[in-house]
């Protein structure tokens, strides 16, 4: 029971809205811009995907959200790229701010990453999005050097919610070890790589 509540509150359908609403918040943007990023992000980032996975699983009898079969993934994640990618062009478009940006590109490449490693491995998606999540803040608050609540929120993110998650996540025997683990070091690799590339002058 602990290890399903676990798993469903920090689901990466929930990650993503929440994420970009700090950082809107550190900016800052307006609240009018906050509002306008959130509800793009859950249109895009949460809503479509989450109803696309609802149809999904429902073509494949006794199956279930957590897609444990790696080619029942493949639909899941293709129409989700194409609604993250969708929100993406929108957010780059809406917002001249670089933070915003570089979080939007993180998402939509370790969204596409998730994909294309699928064909061969079966990943953790939930612990890709959780280290991205936690890597971006991380990242962004010593970034800025002046954000206290990103560095704070990205610590407990990658030292409290990501261990308990990889416990969840084999305690209910969706994912093996290294496949949570290959999550995990695929959104560390992919994120700081971004950082990294989009602070080279």
């Amino acid at each position: 029971m602990l290890a399903r509540v676990i798993s469903d509150l920090a689901n990466p359908l929930i990650l993503p809205p929440l994420v970009l609403g700090i950082i809107g918040y550190t900016v800052p943007l307006s609240f009018s811009n906050i509002l306008l990023l959130v509800v793009i992000t859950l249109v895009f980032f949460s809503f479509i995907p989450g109803a696309i996975a609802l149809v999904v699983s429902l073509q494949y009898p006794n199956s279930s959200l957590d897609f444990p079969n790696r080619d029942m993934r493949i639909p899941f994640y293709g129409f989700s790229i194409l609604s993250v990618f969708t929100g993406s062009a929108l957010m780059l478009g809406f917002f001249n701010n670089d933070m915003i940006r570089l979080i939007t590109v993180i998402f939509a490449l370790t969204l596409l990453g998730g994909f294309i490693i699928n064909f061969r491995w079966k990943i953790s998606i939930h612990t890709l999005t959780l280290t991205t999540c936690g890597c971006c803040l991380l990242l962004a608050g010593f970034t800025t050097m002046a954000e206290n609540l990103l560095i704070f929120t990205g610590t407990v993110l990658l030292s409290i919610v990501l261990p308990l998650m990889i416990w969840a996540r084999y305690h209910l025997d969706i994912h093996s070890i290294p496949e949570l683990i290959g999550g995990s070091a695929m959104g560390l690799l992919l994120s700081t790589l971004a950082f990294i590339v989009w602070n080279i002058p």
